[in-house]
């Protein structure tokens, strides 16, 4: 449900493209098959899962994140991902859709999309600035849109206006 094998065709499909997959599943096996079948396994590595601070590590040093899931809510992961100042591509629906601002801070496309895939990811290869610019709005959108104080003022501003309607 998460599109990691279109995500392995994508970058199999681009020269010079690494892929670190975090995290561990039931699809692991088939998806380290798949690898292999594609003749990649030099550029696709399997870290599995890790503790959060050695996640942040890694986030530090990949240049995009890519989460083509479509049944996620409102993901941490790609929360974390922002607020490391990455650009996101992205799975049109749940609530990516609320995270990423197309040709701001990263890229939706359509999971079952190959070609949006790889052209999303190509995006970046050929034009490596929009990884400083959409990183730098995706650290701003987490810092002031999405953090722990702006939500908690949105909640609290929301709450305001309930109470101050039902005194009316």
């Amino acid at each position: 449900w998460k599109n990691i094998d279109q995500l392995i065709h994508a970058v199999a499909r681009i020269k010079n493209v690494k892929l670190e997959i975090i995290g561990s599943g039931p699809e692991k096996r088939h998806l380290q098959k798949l690898v292999i079948e594609l003749g990649v396994s030099e550029r696709i590595v399997f870290v599995g899962a890790l503790p959060n601070d050695q996640v942040r590590n890694r986030l530090k040093l990949a240049h995009v994140f890519v989460l083509l899931s479509i049944s996620e809510g409102m993901s941490i992961a790609i929360l974390e991902a922002m607020a490391e100042g990455l650009p996101i591509i992205g799975g049109k629906g749940g609530g990516t859709v609320d995270l990423v601002s197309p040709g701001v801070n990263g890229i939706l496309v359509d999971p079952a999309n190959l070609e949006q895939i790889q052209q999303a990811i190509s995006n970046f290869v050929h034009r490596p600035e929009t990884i400083t610019s959409f990183g730098i709005r995706s650290w701003e959108a987490a810092k002031f849109k999405f953090s722990l104080k702006a939500v908690a003022a949105a909640y609290h501003k929301a709450y305001r206006e309930i109470v101050s309607e039902n005194e009316r």
